[in-house]
């Protein structure tokens, strides 16, 4: 089960990653003026509406999520590599498989598919820890 865990951050990880650079990108398209304002490239009433966005709100909304985004991905990948080395930290990678997946929902969740299955890994990550911990002689004398 664990295989199936690691798989899945690592599908995880990707996808908030792809989706991140994908919201970084737009922001950047953002702040360079692609944007259409009250005449440009849309029209009086165009894509951004009278007043535009170019260069406001919108464009940094975009890249604050995408730094949330590339920080929640690298995090998974980083955990589900440690979690593929080190088994024994099951229990604390499969909480921080969840917390970097709900944070990653903030950036778009990796298109919401990339969190959701960042959510499925900490939980399959947990299941498997609290499984192996009643399985051991040490676990079940406690």
């Amino acid at each position: 089960m664990r295989d199936w865990a690691f798989a899945l951050a690592i599908s995880s990880g990707f996808l908030i990653l792809v989706g991140s650079v994908l919201a970084s990108l737009m922001a950047a398209s953002g702040m360079m003026g692609f944007s259409s304002g009250m005449m440009g490239t849309g029209g009086m009433m165009g894509m951004g509406g009278m007043m535009g966005f170019s260069g406001t709100w919108y464009s940094s909304w975009f890249f604050v999520t995408g730094i949330t985004g590339l920080f929640a991905g690298v995090g998974i990948l980083a955990a589900a590599s440690y979690l593929r080395r080190h088994p024994r930290a099951s229990l604390k990678l499969g909480v921080m498989f969840l917390i970097l997946s709900a944070l990653s929902f903030f950036s778009g969740g990796g298109f919401m598919i990339g969190g959701t299955l960042g959510v499925l890994a900490g939980t399959l990550t947990i299941v498997t820890a609290a499984d192996s911990d009643t399985s051991s002689p040490q676990g079940a004398q406690n």
